[in-house]
C-alpha cells in the first residue's frame, strides 16, 4: 500500500511539473508570436506611410487649399474681434 502511495505521489509531482513546463512553453510561443506580429505590423505601417500624394505639385496645391480654408476662418474671427474692440471702445467712451 505504501509503495502504491509513493508511486502515486511521484506521478502527481511528475504531472504537475509537466503541466508547468507545458504552460511555460505555450506562454513563450504565444508571447513570441505576438511580439513578431507586432513588429511586422509596425514595419508595414512605416513602409506604407510615405506621404499622401505622389507628386510634390499635387501636395503643394492641397496644402495651399488647406491654408486658404484656415485663413478664411481666421479672417472671420478677426472681423468679430474687431467688432468687439469697437464695442469695447464705445462702452469706455460713455
Amino acid at each position: 500500500m505504501s509503495l502504491k502511495l509513493d508511486q502515486m505521489c511521484k506521478e502527481k509531482i511528475k504531472n504537475r511539473n509537466l503541466f508547468w513546463f507545458l504552460t511555460f512553453i505555450v506562454g513563450s510561443v504565444a508571447f513570441g508570436s505576438y511580439y513578431y506580429w507586432f513588429k511586422t505590423q509596425n514595419i508595414k505601417k512605416e513602409k506604407t506611410f510615405l506621404g499622401t500624394y505622389q507628386s510634390p505639385e499635387e501636395a503643394y496645391k492641397e496644402t495651399q487649399k488647406a491654408l486658404y480654408l484656415m485663413s478664411i476662418q481666421l479672417n472671420s474671427g478677426m472681423k468679430n474681434a474687431q467688432r468687439l474692440k469697437e464695442h469695447k471702445q464705445t462702452i469706455q467712451k460713455k
